[in-house]
Order: structure tokens, then sequence, then C-alpha cells
């Protein structure tokens, strides 16, 4: 079975959004990995991932999540999430990374 998963980029000043869609895990996280590199590497330092259309989220995805706000803070930007399903807020939570993560 292949995984499904999508994201789509947009801009809304002052930040960059990227839409998730479908399971973000062990098979897709690269994906989400590679663009944040490339557009941290464009400058883009304030990131938002929309979180509505994301089904699941592993301990994978989660490490793209903690890397990519390491990164973004180190050059005075930040992550920050939106539209996050109560399963995701709920992972978020027991993983601790609901006190470090921006959740709007």
């Amino acid at each position: 079975m292949t995984p499904s998963f999508d994201l789509h980029v947009t801009t809304e000043d002052p930040a960059t959004v990227i839409s998730l869609i479908g399971d973000l895990d062990y098979h897709t996280a690269r994906n989400l990995r590679e663009k944040i590199l490339e557009l941290h590497s464009q400058g883009v330092n304030n990131l938002v991932l929309d979180l509505a259309s994301l089904e699941f989220i592993d301990s994978s995805g989660l490490s793209v999540l903690v890397a990519s706000l390491k990164r973004l803070r180190v050059s005075d930007g930040d992550l920050t999430l939106r539209s996050v399903s109560d399963q995701t807020r709920r992972v978020l939570e027991v993983s601790g990374l609901s006190r470090v993560l921006t959740i709007g």
C-alpha cells in the first residue's frame, strides 16, 4: 500500500503556509523535511503548518516538526501549527511537544 500524503505551499504574509494532506509518517516525513529545508534555504523563516487535512502523524513526523522548529528559531523564525485535530493535539500533548510548539 502506497502512503497517501501531499503538501501545498502558499504565502500569507508574513508567513509561508504548508498544508499537509494525508498521513505524515516514516514513509512520507522526508517529503515535508525536504520542502522545509528548501523553503528555509530560500530565506523563509516563519512557517505555518496547516493540519486541517492531516489524518495521521507518527514519531517520524514529530521528529520533522522538532528539527524544523529548531532550524527556524536559530534564524529568528518560528513554526506554528494551525487547524490541529483533537487526535493530533492529543499526540502533541502526550509527546510534550504542545509545550514547545505554537498551536494556533
